[in-house]
């Protein structure tokens, strides 16, 4: 339960002080020290788990293959693979002394290993360990194992190399039906088929899928195999397949999600298609013709109202609650640049903000429905409705997000928010969001007036402030370890702003916008 909590200091406390229970027959137990080796990376502490290993020689205990095993994830996990590989030379040589049949390498092991070169691309190391495995006569090759074998051959970008696994793998199946692949593996394949554009194949393992694998094939498998199909046929340069595999999908799954791989596939061919033959009708750039001239959808000059280059943002400021952008004129009429709402030093509003809506300059114009007294947490977006994104997922995955929101809250594996990425800052589809995000976020307890937010957002030019409760810090002093309750966008301050001539006779209310 303390390793499920991630209470490792307390368990290192317990270890210390009742020591003397972890002897068996005047021996230290190697078990208990597995379960903490266990616990460390399980509570994203890989490198603590190779420290135990240190503390289990210096006690002169004997590793068993668990201990071995758990080392070996541990230095998988923290990419150490030369580390991995010593502990995995130093098992095999402990199994051959006398009486340690036992520790010799088994399916966990070399899986583990498999996994870890598979992601570092290291085709000649797969290599030799499957081969390994194939030469030991008392390892078994189960189903998993010949799974870890085909996802680190496709890893390592050996698709021919796993073909050949995954043909070896059904014939076994004939005469052993616990062989028989897992949907799963099928989808491996078919990801990496469908990027070469070898639509042939893709198309016989979608259709092979269903008889041939073991398992139930649940809808999100079903969703992605037909995504897949029409990304391969799209590869291969057979737009009218791919079409109508869109179409295809379109019907069977009642639409498409554009944040999926079959999204951007979509996409890409709505492109190739244009806009005479759009798929989606009106609902992507269906009203024009990319090949007129732009000024057939262009906004006269006079009607998008410039401002003049030398006039006072406080003569002005209100301009910006509604436009994010807008053209700068000489005394001559001459366009001389452009503004951008975050380019504003917006000093008007952070007064009108301080002085509340009763000593307003600006009457019921600005922040009219709320009091800037009141806590922020009466209009805050609760953080599970502001969809936050995990931030070890690619921009890839979620790119279309960044077309509604220009930005979106981070969160870690435990739900924690750990940064804000801007729509400014997506300029990588393959890296993880982690890399792009802004970190720590700015973070405001749920206490704090809206005046002070408001202020503090003008001030430093954030797009988003987290919101926390204040009885969740728990002594830490660092926001991004916090766990969000919350966030308040400049959107919603904009949206705050309401013509005198719908508030007559209101008076401002608190509840959340």
């Amino acid at each position: 339960m303390m390793f499920s909590a991630g209470d490792l200091r307390r368990a290192n406390g317990l270890l210390a002080r009742y020591g003397f229970v972890l002897h068996e027959d005047g021996s230290p137990s190697i078990l208990f020290y597995n379960l903490l080796m266990k616990g460390y990376i399980s509570s994203g502490c890989p490198l603590a788990a190779l420290g135990v290993y240190d503390e289990i020689q210096q006690q002169g205990m004997i590793p068993d293959k668990l201990t071995y095993n758990t080392l070996i994830f541990a230095c998988v996990k923290t990419e150490k693979l030369d580390a991995a590989m010593r502990f995995f030379e130093e098992m095999k040589v402990q199994a051959q002394k006398v009486g340690h049949d036992d520790l010799f390498p088994d399916v966990v092991t070399y899986t583990t290993l498999l996994k870890g070169f598979g992601d570092a691309k290291n085709l000649l190391s797969v290599g030799k360990i499957v081969s390994e495995m194939k030469s030991s006569c008392d390892l078994s090759i189960d189903r998993i194992a010949y799974t870890a074998i085909i996802d680190a051959l496709l890893n390592s970008g050996s698709i021919k190399g796993a073909l050949c696994m995954f043909g070896e793998i059904l014939k076994k199946a004939g005469g052993n039906p616990g062989l028989r692949p897992k949907p799963h593996l099928y989808l491996s394949l078919m990801r990496g088929l469908a990027v070469k554009g070898d639509y042939g194949l893709v198309k016989c393992l979608h259709e092979r899928m269903w008889p041939d694998s073991a398992g139930t094939i649940s809808s999100k498998v079903q969703v992605e195999a037909d995504h897949l199909l029409m990304e391969a046929a799209l590869n291969h340069g057979q737009v009218d397949v791919a079409v109508q595999n869109l179409y295809h999908i379109i019907r069977k799954w009642k639409g498409i999600s554009w944040a999926s791989r079959g999204g951007m596939v979509a996409v890409r061919i709505e492109a190739l298609l244009g806009f005479t033959a759009s798929i989606f009708g009106p609902y992507m750039l269906s009203q024009v013709s990319v090949s007129a001239a732009i000024e057939c959808i262009m906004i006269p000059f006079e009607e998008a109202q410039p401002l003049q280059a030398t006039w006072h943002l406080r003569q002005v400021v209100l301009r910006f609650f509604r436009d994010s952008v807008v053209p700068i004129i000489d005394v001559w009429g001459s366009c001389v640049g452009i503004l951008h709402r975050e380019d504003c030093n917006m000093v008007a509003v952070r007064i009108e903000a301080l002085l509340s809506l009763t000593a307003s300059m600006f009457g019921p114009y600005m922040l009219s429905r709320v009091s800037v007294s009141a806590a922020i947490e009466c209009i805050m977006i609760p953080f599970e409705e502001a969809q936050p994104l995990q931030a070890t997922w690619h921009l890839r995955q979620v790119v279309l997000r960044f077309f509604r929101d220009s930005v979106v809250p981070i969160i870690d594996d435990w739900g924690s928010c750990v940064g804000i990425l801007h729509r400014e800052d997506c300029n990588m589809l393959d890296a993880p969001l982690s890399t792009m995000m802004r970190s720590p976020p700015p973070c405001v307890t749920s206490l704090t007036s809206i005046g002070r937010v408001i202020d503090l957002m003008l001030e430093k030019r954030y797009k988003m402030v987290i919101i926390v409760k204040y009885d969740e810090f728990h002594g830490m002093s660092y926001s991004f370890s916090l766990r969000a309750v919350g966030v308040f966008k400049f959107e919603q301050l904009c949206k705050l702003a309401i013509p005198a001539s719908k508030l007559q006779g209101q008076q401002p209310y608190t509840s959340r916008i």
